[in-house]
């Protein structure tokens, strides 16, 4: 038989210094490893070839040689300055071309815009003043056919006199049966009697 449940107390504190640990463990790892970085190593010297060395000695005797000889040079044949003949000499003037310029008229596309501005404007204005003379003979036509409308239905609204019509001549004829006078059932004699009938009731 297993009793009730009880609460028992628990806490986070073994975890946090075990998180804790860890981390500063890490932090020292960092610090070492930047340490180790920062550290001087110093390099190598680098091999040298005897080829090289060969090379920069002959070039170094190819120069001292090259040296004695302009000195030698020098002193064979020492500087001797020439006279100036430039300044007596014509100065220089330049040649004109031989070919002639020919000037050409410059055509700019200033004057050609205006020129076919002015053409389109002309055109505009020809187009525009066409427009114009249609509208006005549209509106004198319109103003004689209105005009002539009205002069037509006054002449209709006039009352002419038409002459007598004539007719075909009536025929009289005598009637083969005669007509007998027939007195009017309009129900007098009647109405009287009812109303004869009513009084004597009452």
């Amino acid at each position: 038989h297993k009793g009730p449940t009880r609460p028992a107390p628990f806490s986070f504190e073994a975890r946090d210094k075990l998180m804790v640990k860890r981390k500063e463990e890490k932090i020292n790892q960092i610090f070492e490893e930047e340490k180790k970085a920062r550290e001087f190593r110093a390099k190598p010297v680098p091999k040298i070839q005897s080829t090289g060395a060969v090379k920069k000695s002959s070039s170094l005797n190819s120069l001292r040689s090259a040296k004695s000889d302009d000195e030698s040079k020098h002193h064979r044949n020492p500087f001797k300055a020439k006279p100036p003949t430039v300044l007596y000499q014509k100065p220089f003037e330049p040649k004109k071309p031989e070919r002639s310029l020919e000037i050409t008229e410059i055509c700019l596309n200033t004057e050609r815009r205006a020129k076919d501005r002015e053409e389109y404007d002309k055109k505009v204005q020809e187009k525009l003043d066409c427009l114009a003379i249609e509208k006005l003979r549209r509106e004198r036509e319109q103003r004689r056919l209105e005009q002539e409308e009205i002069a037509m239905v006054r002449k209709q609204a006039v009352h002419f006199a038409q002459p007598t019509r004539k007719y075909k001549a009536i025929k009289i004829r005598p009637s083969a049966k005669i007509t007998m006078p027939v007195s009017p059932n309009l129900g007098t004699a009647k109405r009287l009697h009812s109303q004869n009938k009513e009084n004597l009731i009452d």
